[in-house]
């Protein structure tokens, strides 16, 4: 899949004691559309990136922390919540196709 940056935009750089950079960067597809969205800390993706399908449909959004999955990636299809995953920095240690389960264990509000 070619991705290219042809948009970003900065909502504002926040600096803190350590001089710290956040934006919100936006990455479009060759014919404008919509693919991958997420924050930036210091040049290294942080908090939640959803990414987007062909057809501008959620695909999966992942947590991610210092550039690297350490949270939760939640899986979707037709815009469903179809499965969850846990991560620990980059390794996967669960996986949820049950969702009453899943809400039961992690308290997220699906």
């Amino acid at each position: 899949m070619e991705i290219l940056f042809l948009q970003r935009k900065n909502y504002g750089t926040r600096s803190t004691k350590n001089e710290s950079t956040q934006r919100l960067l936006v990455f479009y597809d060759k014919d404008g559309r919509l693919e991958i969205k997420g924050h930036s800390e210091n040049g290294k993706k942080v908090k939640w990136w959803p990414f987007y399908d062909g057809n501008g449909n959620l695909n999966h959004k992942c947590q991610l922390q210092n550039g690297v999955k350490k949270g939760y990636c939640l899986k979707y299809m037709d815009e469903e919540l179809k499965s969850a995953e846990k991560y620990k920095i980059r390794k996967k240690i669960k996986e949820w196709f049950s969702f009453s389960g899943f809400k039961r264990k992690t308290n997220y509000p699906i």
